[in-house]
């Protein structure tokens, strides 16, 4: 193990565990390395690899590397490892075989820095083909604001795990990653931390994000991972729902354009439409009626049109379950 050679703690503890990183491993750490933010500790859990990932990582020596070789015990024990070693009171996560763009850590620290009610946030992203490294000319974009991404939660996951930076006090408290949330970790923790901690997106692509990896762990657990998904979404419905009134949607959707650059607007915009029309039929499906039709009505505002993929959707049993909600709240 490498320890650093400076004695001051530093803010930022970045933890990245890696499992036979290959090729895609040198320009990953390298990213890392050539932030304009330097402030940080890079701890790299070495998850019994059995190739050249040791090596490879030993060979930028540079003294905030800290290398920990353990066998092999999966990526939740490996992150919590790495967590529980930090000495820096943010986290900042980076998969070993992604790109970190330099401005990253810098504008994260900056966002979580300005309030201490901050828990967690994360950037735009762009895939990048996993042979070649080239973006595919595709950046995922989401709204930015904590309520509409903590809504977000119960139909998607609009945080990219390695992209995210989170104070270790935070997660902590948590628990930190649960052991049971295979292919999902993140996904859970979002979830509880966003209940009390605010957390959002800096709307700008600030990571690369490498697709088609053969040996992707989501791909190989793939039902395990559709099964927790499906899980943690039926915990956050069996709980009372975060709405918005009309006019909160409204507004927000029409402030996108002076808080999102305007090469993400008309993306960003759709993607707020959409999902709005999403939860509207999310909470329907899940015998939320009221909810469900506050949420259509602001909903149809802002995208009139979602309302006929709404109606085509929809059986036929759910329009009569409203009716008859409707009739007995009359009485």
């Amino acid at each position: 193990m490498k320890k650093m050679n400076n004695n001051d703690s530093p803010l930022v503890s970045v933890v990245m565990a890696v499992y036979n990183g290959g090729k895609h491993l040198e320009p990953a750490v390298a990213s890392i390395l050539s932030q304009t933010y330097t402030n940080f500790e890079f701890i790299v859990i070495n998850d019994g690899s059995t190739d050249d990932t040791q090596k490879t990582i030993e060979g930028f020596n540079d003294p905030r590397i800290i290398i920990v070789n353990q066998k092999n015990h999966g990526l939740v024990y490996s992150l919590n490892k790495g967590i529980q070693m930090a000495r820096g009171e943010y986290i900042a996560r980076m998969d070993a075989d992604d790109i970190s763009l330099p401005s990253r850590f810098e504008k994260e620290v900056e966002w979580l820095s300005r309030d201490p009610k901050r828990g967690m946030v994360s950037t735009y992203f762009s895939l990048i083909d996993f042979e070649d490294g080239r973006p595919i000319g595709e950046t995922m974009t989401f709204p930015i604001h904590h309520a509409d991404l903590r809504r977000s939660l119960y139909v998607t996951n609009p945080f990219p795990h390695g992209a995210t930076m989170y104070r270790k006090s935070v997660v902590e408290s948590l628990g930190m990653y649960d052991k049971n949330d295979i292919s999902t970790e993140d996904y859970g923790l979002w979830v509880k931390l966003s209940k009390d901690w605010e957390v959002g997106l800096i709307p700008e692509s600030l990571y690369w994000y490498r697709i088609n990896n053969p040996d992707s762990i989501s791909k190989l657990t793939s039902n395990t991972q559709e099964d927790n998904v499906v899980r943690i979404r039926h915990e956050q419905w069996s709980q009372p729902f975060l709405k918005k009134n009309w006019l909160s949607l409204w507004k927000d959707y029409h402030d996108i354009k002076y808080e999102v650059p305007q090469s993400y607007r008309r993306m960003v915009e759709y993607i707020y439409k959409s999902q709005q029309h999403l939860l509207a039929k999310e909470l329907l499906l899940h015998h939320k009626y009221i909810y469900g039709l506050h949420q259509l009505i602001g909903a149809t505002f802002i995208y009139p049109r979602g309302m006929l993929k709404l109606i085509y959707f929809l059986p036929q049993s759910i329009y009569k379950r409203i009716v008859r909600k409707l009739r007995g709240n009359k009485k």
